[in-house]
């Protein structure tokens, strides 16, 4: 468990966690970022904040389903980019999952305890688009569009050279990078 995580966990104890999630759920449908019906939301949690939120009411209420982080199978089932509001504790850790399942348009709230600019390393594709701290400071991001991904080095077999003498230049270039010291 990060520090921030062990932060929310400890805090959760001073405070109802059910209540300040259901302030931080009526804003955000007040501000515009949240929708109560028809939407589909998801609440990325680990073991022990789940021990704090099962049964709670505001989760009921808004339609809200739990994956834990470490629930790869039920990760899995969540289709790409059919989820729109996603609430967490932890977005590094959560990041993959989010880029995957997020809608463009759709928005990724983050609880903290501590500083949420060095809590959470926003992706390009992100945007802050609410803030609001009470006992816990609740970070909300638009995702703007989709991940642009690295593309990927291709590797070309030997076999997809159309001449031998091709063939040759590109062994002759595998030796030499070979023979080379370090």
């Amino acid at each position: 468990m990060t520090h921030s995580e062990q932060s929310v966990v400890s805090s959760s104890h001073s405070v109802n966690l059910d209540q300040l999630i259901s302030v931080f759920f009526r804003d955000l449908i007040n501000k515009g970022l949240m929708k109560r019906e028809s939407q589909k939301s998801v609440f990325l949690i680990n073991n022990i904040v789940e021990e704090n939120l099962i049964g709670t009411q505001s989760l009921a209420d808004y339609n809200v389903d739990l994956i834990a982080l470490d629930d790869l199978e039920k990760q899995n089932s969540v289709l790409d980019g059919t989820v729109d509001f996603i609430f967490t504790f932890n977005f590094q850790e959560a990041l993959r999952f989010i880029d995957h399942t997020l809608k463009t348009d759709g928005v990724v709230t983050v609880l903290l305890n501590d500083n949420p600019s060095a809590a959470i390393n926003k992706p390009p594709n992100y945007k802050i688009t609410y803030m609001r701290g009470l006992d816990l400071i609740a970070v909300a991001l638009w995702k703007t569009s989709v991940a642009e991904t690295k593309p990927q080095k291709q590797i070309k077999l030997l076999s997809e050279y159309a001449s031998s003498e091709a063939k040759k230049a590109a062994l002759q270039k595998l030796k030499d990078v070979l023979l080379k010291p370090p």
